[in-house]
């Protein structure tokens, strides 16, 4: 007589787990390839989108971001000239997002003072453009009426602004001496003030091109009488 035989049939469920409460701790890099939402706080020393660090993050989850289709904003520094940086780094970051005439990227600039310090901002890609947040106060003067419906003027002691871009560059309209440097046409240029701290120019297209525009820019230092094209 046969012994029935026993068979064993062992199933095994592989479920995906979800974390409902506790703390995550990761000392090294994070890597996310869908979707990452976070409902509470999130904090780390730095993070870096699309090549932008930042390491104060606004407390309110509806807060514009500082990477968008169209647009980087430059990051927040706690002194000038790591401000200068995270310009540099906006501004790579912004090359990168397929920039086309029909696409335009807008490097956003936050009030403040953004120093360059011993090299260039190099402007390197069309279509690229550079804006301050703020406009510029580029005007000495104010118009106004008395009394009598009579027209005067008055003349402003201290024009201010409110982005400042500058740096400490040696050079001259031939080389790359310009705090920033402008190598591509097509770019726009507004509401900043540039200035060099060395003996150079303030800015220095080094390409012939008739698509630039500057609109409402200010520079304190341009000691050679050179027009440039646009």
């Amino acid at each position: 007589m046969k012994k029935p035989s026993a068979i064993c049939l062992v199933v095994a469920s592989f479920m995906a787990t979800q974390v409902l409460a506790g703390n995550l701790t990761v000392n090294g890099n994070l890597t996310v390839n869908s979707n990452l939402t976070v409902n509470g706080n999130l904090a780390a020393p730095s993070i870096t989108l699309g090549g932008v660090t930042e390491t104060s993050w606004p407390a309110s989850t509806d807060a514009l971001p500082l990477l968008g289709h169209k647009y980087v904003i430059v990051a927040e520094g706690t002194n000038d000239i790591q401000r200068g940086n995270n310009l540099r780094a906006a501004y790579s970051a912004a090359t990168t997002l397929s920039p086309t005439s029909s696409n335009r990227v807008a490097v956003i600039v936050p009030p403040g003072a953004y120093n360059l310090n011993g090299s260039n901002l190099t402007l390197n890609t069309s279509y690229v453009d550079l804006i301050g947040l703020v406009p510029c106060q580029m005007t000495a003067k104010q118009v106004f009426t008395d009394s009598w419906g009579k027209k005067h003027t008055k003349t402003v002691a201290k024009v201010q602004y409110t982005v400042k871009i500058y740096g400490n560059v040696y050079g001259g309209p031939y080389g790359t001496g310009g705090a920033i440097v402008q190598t591509a046409d097509n770019i726009h240029i507004e509401s900043l003030t540039i200035s060099n701290m060395g003996f150079g120019i303030d800015y220095q297209p080094t390409t012939a091109g008739s698509n630039t525009v500057l609109r409402h820019v200010a520079m304190n230092s341009m000691s050679d009488p050179w027009e440039y094209a646009g």
